[in-house]
């Protein structure tokens, strides 16, 4: 048994460039293996209450790219930064929010600061509720994460947060989007 197969050479249309679609999902591909290859970042679940011993929020370590949540209840909380890392002094403060859930991703430009946020409502700041974070540049190695919390679980001051699950290691991940990328080219020859 034999087969045959027939083409309408008029209908076949030949191109050494790739389409605009195949394009645009090398392009998707490689934005996911830049972002998957660049050292991930951490999300940094943090009850904000006011301590019950002032000094309960340690000075605490971040890699740029890294977000804190501040999470809290029952009583008005705000997140604020203050560049001076003192109650006393509000000079360039910079609001983040006044609702539970307020988050800041680090930058570049915390790189090598410290970087303080506090809650600026009435004596907030004063008993203790700020928290210091020393910024590192995001492909620091073995950077220890401070996961402790002031005790804010009483259900008034905030129930504490449950840490994010790991990430995925950037070797599976790179793996994966190498896959993607491969097929794609593949696609292409």
């Amino acid at each position: 048994m034999s087969f045959s197969c027939y083409f309408k050479t008029d209908l076949i249309i030949t191109s050494s460039m790739p389409s605009f679609l195949q394009r645009s999902a090398i392009l998707t591909a490689l934005a996911a293996i830049a972002s998957s290859s660049m050292a991930s970042a951490e999300t940094i679940n943090l009850p904000w209450c006011k301590p019950p011993t002032p000094g309960d929020y340690a000075t605490r370590t971040a890699k740029e790219g890294d977000t804190v949540i501040f999470s809290w209840a029952g009583e008005a909380h705000n997140v604020v930064i203050y560049p001076s890392g003192d109650c006393l002094n509000p000079k360039d403060k910079t609001f983040i929010s006044e609702m539970s859930g307020a988050s800041y991703t680090f930058t570049a430009d915390d790189v090598g600061t410290n970087t303080t946020l506090v809650c600026s409502i009435s004596d907030h700041c004063m008993v203790g509720q700020k928290v210091t974070f020393e910024v590192v540049p995001a492909d620091t190695a073995d950077v220890e994460y401070d996961t402790s919390t002031p005790g804010c679980g009483d259900g008034f001051l905030g129930e504490p947060t449950e840490p994010p699950a790991p990430e995925p290691s950037g070797a599976a991940s790179w793996g994966m989007a190498t896959a993607v990328v491969a097929g794609l080219v593949g696609m292409l020859v």
